[in-house]
């Protein structure tokens, strides 16, 4: 099922490039969830970038031009500041009305500046790479209930890393770019450098069940085996958050927010911040459903082969049949207007 699976993930992203998404990611989601072992691994990716323009020179230009300045750093779990970010972020997941919580987590970040003649870009990347406990919400029989509100991994306000502050995006400017910092302080262009860079909302706030399910129900899978030595695991099941051009007529689209400021000269910086992306691996066969406004997965060891009784919601199940068998008539009716164009 792994090759099928990387195909159909393989035309999707096929489909996404014809719709116009972005080729930058500002949020990159992966988890992996075994409801038959305690712990599983999770990794974001936070990225994002700015260009500030500076075309007639002025004091900006001067210190900017030909600048190249970066930090980057590594931090296991048992460090201090990230025992205190993953405090954090549990305290973020309890709000949600989650019962998941971060066991151990690793950070790595990395910012960089680089000035041309016109301009300069400012990136930014933060990892976190840890694992989830607590998922299960309970098991009966074949089944369990596993939770999946905790995905919003979110920080509001500054976080501390070793030397560095890595959520504030003005942090690293006023430590590399101490004049630009001074010149645009204060001002529109200052309100854009105040978005916290670990936010992960939008994994959250997107329903499951508006996010792509990619399902193989012809045979099973002989890499689920592995995740279990004490059940019997037939199949994954899989969920892809991203740009839905095609698919449906909703779509992801680039938030871009530009700010012109006057000081000795005329200058602006813009942000351009791309859809979340999001993969999520259940270990089993699952079913979205919500509990006390949680979003959960049912998960059974294999895909049932009677039609589902009361303990998974019917319309849940011929929902995803239908948006498989939809995504499949996309496709096909896609590429036939593809090749005719061509013809």
């Amino acid at each position: 099922m792994r090759k099928r699976l990387i195909v159909v993930v393989g035309l999707i992203a096929g489909m996404v490039a014809v719709g116009g998404g972005a080729n930058v990611w500002a949020v990159q989601w992966d988890a992996t969830i075994n409801p038959y072992d305690t712990e599983s691994r999770f990794k974001v990716t936070y990225l994002k970038t700015y260009s500030v323009w500076y075309p007639d020179g002025g004091m900006i230009a001067d210190e900017l031009r030909g600048q190249n300045a970066s930090v980057s750093e590594e931090y296991n779990f048992r460090h201090p500041d990230v025992q205190a970010l993953i405090e954090r972020l549990n305290e973020r997941i309890v709000s949600s009305g989650s019962q998941a919580r971060i066991s151990d987590m690793n950070v790595s970040y990395s910012f960089g500046l680089s000035g041309s003649q016109d301009s300069a870009t400012i990136d930014y990347k933060i990892i976190l790479d840890g694992h989830i406990t607590d998922y299960n919400i309970t098991k009966y029989a074949q089944k369990t209930l596993v939770d999946l509100g905790w995905r919003g991994l979110s920080v509001d306000g500054g976080v501390t890393m070793g030397e560095h502050e890595i959520n504030d995006p003005f942090a690293f400017v006023e430590a590399s770019a101490p004049v630009t910092a001074g010149v645009i302080s204060d001002t529109a262009i200052d309100r854009i450098l105040d978005a916290y860079l670990i936010n992960a909302d939008a994994v959250l706030e997107k329903p499951l069940e508006k996010w792509i399910f990619l399902f193989d129900p012809t045979n099973c899978n002989t890499d689920a085996h592995s995740f279990s030595s004490s059940v019997y695991v037939c199949v994954l099941s899989s969920w892809v958050m991203m740009d839905e051009s095609i698919l449906r007529e909703e779509r992801q689209v680039e938030i871009v927010e530009e700010e012109v400021i006057v000081a000795d000269r005329e200058y602006m910086i813009r942000s351009v911040q791309a859809p979340a992306q999001g993969i999520l691996t259940i270990v089993g066969f699952g079913v979205i459903d919500t509990l006390e406004g949680v979003e959960i997965a049912g998960v059974t060891p294999a895909p049932p082969e009677a039609p589902p009784t009361n303990d998974f919601p019917t319309f849940i199940m011929y929902g995803m049949a239908g948006l498989a068998a939809a995504a499949g008539i996309a496709f096909f009716v896609n590429n036939r207007l593809l090749k005719n164009k061509q013809g």
